[in-house]
C-alpha cells in the first residue's frame, strides 16, 4: 500500500529542446534506478465515458482509476499497481496497492476486484469508485518514459512515443497499438510536494516553455471522437 501527496506541472517540449533541457538540468538531477522504462497503462471508464469527459471539463476536484505496471529491457515487471489518482486544485493525491501481474490479469479479465485487493481502506475506495461509477477496463495506453530525481523528492519525467488501444486490454505492446500523441514531442512533468527549485523554474523561462494543461488520455479521447465525427461509419469500440 502506498501513498503520495504532491504537486504536479506539465509541459510539452520538442526533442531539440528534451536535449537542451536533460544538459541544463544534468547537474541538478539523478537518473533513475529504472532511468527509462516504458510504462503500460490500463484506465477505467464506464459506457458512457463519464470519467473522462468529467475531467476534460477541469473541475476542481476529478479522479480516475488505472492499472499500471512497467517494462525495462524488454521486460514487463511481476507486479501491478493499482492506482486511484484524485486531483483537487493542482495537487495530487495518490493511492495505490501493488498485487502480483498475474492478478492484474484477472482483474482485467473481469474477476470480482474483491476476491483480488483484499480488505484494506485503499481497496475499499476502489471498491466504492467502481460501484459509483460503474467503469470497468476502458483503454490501453503506453508510453517511454525518462525519470529524474533531486533533492527534497523533487521529480522530472520526461514521456514521449504514446500509443494506445481500446481492444486487448492487456499489458504489453500489441499490433493493434496506434501511434497517438509525441511522437517527436516530449511531456515534461514536474512533481513535488514543496516548491519548485528555482535552477528548475529559471531554465524552463529561459527556453519560454510555459505550463500546459495536458492528459494523455483527454487527447486520445479527442481524437476519436473527432475520427467518428469524420467517419460515422467507422467502427469504434470503447468495451
Amino acid at each position: 500500500m502506498l501513498t503520495f501527496l504532491r504537486r504536479e506541472v506539465k509541459y510539452k517540449i520538442s526533442a531539440e529542446q528534451f536535449d537542451v533541457l536533460r544538459k541544463e538540468f544534468a547537474p541538478h538531477l539523478t537518473p533513475d534506478k529504472y532511468y527509462f522504462e516504458k510504462i503500460h497503462n490500463i484506465y477505467y471508464d464506464n459506457i458512457y465515458d463519464e470519467i473522462i469527459r468529467k475531467s476534460m471539463e477541469r473541475p476542481v476536484f476529478k479522479e480516475k482509476l488505472r492499472l499500471r505496471t512497467y517494462e525495462n529491457d524488454g521486460k514487463i515487471f511481476d507486479e501491478v499497481f493499482v492506482e486511484m489518482k484524485n486531483k483537487f486544485d493542482g495537487t495530487v493525491f495518490k493511492r495505490r496497492i501493488k498485487i502480483p501481474l498475474a492478478d492484474g490479469r484477472r482483474l482485467l479479465q473481469g474477476e470480482s476486484p474483491a476476491q483480488i485487493l483484499g480488505e484494506g481502506q485503499i481497496a475499499q475506495e476502489i471498491m466504492h469508485f467502481i460501484r459509483k461509477t460503474q467503469c470497468a477496463p476502458k483503454i490501453y495506453i503506453s508510453y517511454d518514459r525518462y525519470s529524474y530525481s533531486g533533492e527534497n523528492e523533487f521529480r522530472v519525467t520526461f514521456d514521449t512515443n504514446v500509443v494506445s488501444r481500446l481492444v486487448h486490454l492487456d499489458f504489453g505492446s500489441h499490433a493493434d497499438d496506434v501511434p497517438q500523441l509525441l511522437q517527436g514531442e516530449y511531456l515534461i512533468e514536474a512533481k513535488s510536494y514543496f516548491a519548485f527549485p528555482l535552477w528548475f523554474t529559471n531554465a524552463l523561462t529561459k527556453y519560454k516553455i510555459y505550463p500546459e494543461s495536458f492528459s494523455k488520455y483527454g487527447r486520445i479521447y479527442e481524437r476519436n471522437l473527432a475520427a467518428e465525427a469524420a467517419n460515422p461509419l467507422r467502427e469504434v469500440s470503447y468495451v
